[in-house]
């Protein structure tokens, strides 16, 4: 495919020496890479400090739409267009688990517990009801299924003490879960009500304390103060 040989002219351009800081085509690999790759169904790891490529996995039969590592760096997991979540020994690139029969439509966000303590997966997608998903990797088919959203679920992230759970939607919201409970943050209420466009939450993340959530929609980034209170 066009893909495939963009990533194959990136790792030829680059075959006798990784790019280096300051090298003005760099950027545009950096900017346009993991596109190719995700289109040519690839999951690639690199090295942060030089752009050297460590691993290729031919990951998924369709788009690769996100990717994760473990909280120790040993596991990699990415889910993609062809409803599959997959999870991977980074080192011998060795595929370790697949989780196929749950997601009926495409799975838009994988994420690990931030701690191996007892280490979890997350996943969200496009399925109309049981859109999010939580795994351990133990057991071949979800541990936990999280439903209050009723349009496609883009992002999910765990707080840093992963006593939650927070999921930002099509349908205008941010869900805060633990366990079975859950609290909804309407994010369509912060903009005006005569706009008629949708109100798409496309991500959230947790600072540090736990305390606060950050949610992105249309051009703003709006905060929530004790977020899982």
């Amino acid at each position: 495919s066009l893909h495939g040989k963009v990533v194959r002219q990136y790792q030829h351009h680059y075959r006798e020496a990784s790019p280096v800081s300051g090298d003005k085509e760099c950027l545009y690999w950096i900017r346009f890479l993991p596109y190719h790759m995700a289109k040519a169904n690839m999951s690639q790891v690199f090295k942060s400090t030089s752009g050297e490529k460590l691993t290729e996995i031919q990951a998924h039969d369709d788009e690769v739409l996100c990717c994760a590592f473990s909280p120790d760096d040993h596991l990699i997991a990415t889910c993609s267009s062809d409803r599959k979540v997959k999870v991977w020994n980074i080192q011998q690139g060795k595929l370790l688990r697949v989780f196929e029969d749950e997601h009926e439509e495409q799975v838009n966000h994988c994420e690990f517990t931030n701690t191996a303590r007892r280490l979890l997966l997350a996943t969200c997608s496009n399925d109309t009801c049981l859109n999010v998903k939580i795994w351990n990797l133990n057991k071949p088919s979800s541990q936990n299924t999280m439903f209050g959203h009723f349009k496609p679920v883009n992002h999910c992230c765990f707080s840093p003490d992963d006593s939650y759970l927070s999921t930002s939607s099509n349908d205008g919201t941010v869900k805060v879960s633990a366990a079975n409970e859950w609290k909804t943050i309407d994010v369509k209420t912060f903009f005006s009500e005569s706009d008629d466009e949708e109100v798409l939450v496309k991500c959230s993340t947790w600072t540090a304390d736990g305390t606060r959530i950050i949610c992105a929609a249309r051009n703003a980034a709006l905060v929530r103060i004790n977020a899982g209170k």
